[in-house]
């Protein structure tokens, strides 16, 4: 009996892999990771047959023969024309865009039906099926009896159907991975075998609790009222809904608090892991960081592009790197770019981790980051989460949410709140006195201000205005150190900045900071006065976050200003704003009662209610007509809209032996990408100071430039205004 091939041996040494061997496997894994919620067994069916077309003489000859130019490239039509045959119209629809998708990526539901058309005739096709007839009648009875039972032609839920494929062909994707891994390295599927169990990472956070408590900062009243929280919230582990809402104060332990809950959850509900997005790196990191102390690095994945397991060699991150493929670890930390963008995405290395969502608790930190324009289709995805796929969600902030309008929000209904009373918890705990400035205040008046306090944070809404203000309040601010922070600095001079701002903070030394909205990320800085400009509430109440964070003074002063030559981000940001505006001429002394963020919040989503679907995607997504055009819902759905570029800047002697070994070795590897990130300043292609220097940079990838190292600033990085000297450049 003639011998078939899914893959050559790949290194001299190892095996070629065989065709029914890897279907079958495949299929196991597929199934097993779909059951949850495939009755039908779709994915096992759309795992079996993947390959099918590699059955075709032409594919056979390619694997004996690597070193040839391969002219057979389709090998998934076959088996879409054989299951097109053998199931209902919508089990077809999923099992062959499944199939056709497994190299390519999602393709949309009318790509598949022309694909199947075109090709149920050629030669390669039924030569393919005729070959692999002995494997066809040996699992003929693979197909379920009954029509797909969870879609209703007469009323047609898209959104719903579009998950479905999203999960099934999850499971297919990282079934047909690891099975090819498992056979050319099997020393990585040992190194997969490491997932803990929610009980015993609860159990270690319970342990790590414990002995902060036995501590004698324990009975500080901040910590006396960080213990009451996390404690409360454990408490409603046991709760069998899938939305919940943690409304705490800043600097009052949400990090663990949420975790408690969410691993008392999992136990309670059987989930498999905890998965925390937020939506700034300095947030991720130091999230991060907590976890690692309290569970072990080796249970936690931060999944970000500065991860240290991308850049350093070491066993421990061998297995960080395979777990960051499919999400195989119990505790996620990532982005909530990279979760929502992964969830509406069509490649497959972004779904691949899908099936691994389901059965998870989800903690969105800082949920009011969120793009206004993004939330309906975000909101109709979550409820098909919570509803379909044993997913928790937790939303987390310490500014006061609603989710009062479900016109606004699918049907996600309101969140369990897990403080009964949170409108108390924010009274009580109200660490600053807010002033509002209605009258326009200029930089200079601005200036005057800030130098009657001997310590102060400024934050204001642009680049600019940060550069511009900055070196203004340099030029009069005599002895006392300032220092400016914004993303044209690179993350490594920013980290620099922060170390050396704290500790001067720490010693009660003077000393004055100008900064963009960036520090208002979960940054843990402690400021006795910020003064902050006019801006979306929930910024003003982040940036109240950085003033008087530890509880040291009795009150901190935050003062809103309205800066008269300061500038404004446009879109939603700029409609936000002035919605606050007209909200502080009535409630600026109200800002620590939650009644005062309902108001807002309703005003801001009513102003004009198509906001929430600004693309459209919703609407295309529940047609129909439209929906299931994958590659459109990919294209559309960018929770950044404009392209980047990424520039890399000397910053620094590890920066500039990097960009030497650039100039050297033009075929850069992934890992000196990892290891160039902290040195990375992202741009928008039409900025200015990218758009209007081009001499400056020089292209090493696409969308990748090196910044001649002369003209980055120790003090500012990449400078919009003023013109370089000597004296200023970092060399």
């Amino acid at each position: 009996m003639e011998k078939y091939w899914a893959h050559s041996a790949r290194d001299g040494t190892s095996m070629k892999h065989g065709l029914e061997e890897h279907l079958e496997s495949t299929a196991k894994l597929a199934e097993a990771f779909a059951a949850p919620y495939d009755p039908e067994g779709l994915a096992k069916i759309a795992a079996l047959y993947h390959d099918l077309g590699k059955y075709y003489h032409e594919f056979q000859a390619y694997l004996d023969q690597p070193e040839l130019k391969r002219r057979y490239r389709d090998h998934s039509s076959a088996g879409a024309v054989y299951v097109s045959e053998k199931l209902d119209d919508i089990s077809a629809l999923i099992v062959c865009m499944m199939i056709l998708s497994h190299h390519s990526g999602l393709i949309s539901a009318r790509e598949w039906y022309k694909r199947v058309r075109k090709n149920q005739n050629q030669p390669f096709v039924q030569e393919a099926l005729e070959r692999g007839r002995s494997f066809l009648q040996h699992y003929q009875h693979a197909f379920p009896s009954m029509p797909t039972s969870y879609f209703d032609p007469e009323h047609p839920d898209m959104v719903s159907l579009e998950m479905r494929i999203r999960m099934l062909f999850s499971a297919l994707v990282d079934a047909d991975f690891l099975d090819t891994e498992h056979h050319f390295e099997p020393e990585k599927k040992a190194l997969r075998r490491s997932l803990m169990t929610p009980e015993a990472l609860f159990d270690l956070l319970l342990r790590f609790y414990r002995k902060l408590e036995e501590s004698d900062q324990a009975k500080l009243p901040i910590n006396v009222a960080r213990s009451a929280i996390f404690y409360q919230c454990v408490g409603q582990g046991d709760q069998d809904q899938s939305f919940y809402l943690l409304e705490v104060p800043t600097g009052l332990g949400k990090t663990l608090s949420s975790m408690g809950f969410a691993l008392k959850h999992a136990i309670c509900t059987h989930k498999k892991r905890v998965i925390v997005a937020l939506p700034f790196l300095s947030i991720m990191d130091q999230n991060a960081s907590v976890y690692k102390k309290v569970f072990g690095a080796e249970n936690v994945l931060e999944h970000h592009s500065q991860a240290d397991w991308a850049v350093h060699e070491t066993l421990a991150n061998e297995k960080k790197k395979l777990a960051a493929e499919n999400w195989d670890l119990p505790i996620i930390v990532t982005s909530t770019i990279q979760l929502f963008e992964s969830l509406f995405s069509n490649k497959t290395s972004a779904v691949r981790k899908l099936h691994n969502i389901a059965d998870s608790v989800i903690i969105l930190d800082e949920f009011q980051m969120l793009p206004l324009e993004l939330l309906e289709p975000i909101f109709a995805t979550m409820e098909e989460l919570m509803l379909t796929y044993n997913v928790t969600f937790v939303v987390s902030s310490a500014t006061p949410l609603s989710f009062k309008w479900k016109e606004y929000f699918a049907n996600v209904g309101q969140p369990i709140p897990l403080m009964k009373q949170s409108e108390e918890l924010f009274t009580k705990h109200l660490r600053v006195h807010f002033n509002y400035h209605e009258e326009p205040l200029s930089w200079s008046d601005l200036v005057d201000e800030v130098l009657q306090h001997e310590q102060a944070l400024v934050i204001v809404n642009t680049k600019e205005d940060a550069l511009r203000l900055y070196q203004l309040l340099k030029g009069r601010a005599e002895e006392t150190p300032v220092y400016h922070l914004s993303t044209l600095m690179c993350s490594k001079h920013r980290q620099d900045v922060l170390e050396q701002i704290k500790l001067k903070l720490q010693n009660q030394e003077g000393v004055y900071l100008v900064s963009t909205q960036l520090i208002e990320a979960g940054v843990d800085i402690d400021f006795p006065t910020v003064f902050r400009a006019l801006a979306p509430l929930d910024s003003i109440i982040q940036a109240a976050g950085r003033c008087n964070r530890e509880g040291k003074m009795h009150r901190g002063n935050v003062v809103i200003f309205n800066p008269s030559e300061g500038g404004l981000p446009r879109g939603t940001y700029q409609m936000a704003t002035a919605q606050t505006e007209i909200i502080l001429t009535d409630y600026w002394d109200q800002l620590h009662l939650p009644q005062t963020y309902l108001d807002y919040f309703q005003k801001l989503y009513s102003l004009d209610p198509s906001r929430l679907d600004q693309k459209g995607i919703q609407k295309m997504r529940i047609s129909p007509q439209k929906g299931l055009d994958f590659p459109q819902i990919a294209h559309d759905f960018r929770m950044i809209d404009q392209e980047t570029v990424s520039v890399v800047c000397g910053y620094d002697d590890l920066a500039r032996s990097l960009i030497e070994e650039a100039k050297q070795n033009p075929s850069l590897g992934r890992t000196w990408f990892r290891k160039i990130q902290p040195y990375v300043v992202n741009l928008y292609e039409n900025d200015p100071v990218f758009k209007d220097q081009p001499q400056s940079f020089w292209e090493i990838a696409d969308h990748w430039f090196v910044l001649e190292a002369d003209i980055y600033d120790p003090h500012v990085g990449l400078n919009r205004t003023m013109d370089y000297s000597a004296d200023q450049l970092f060399i």
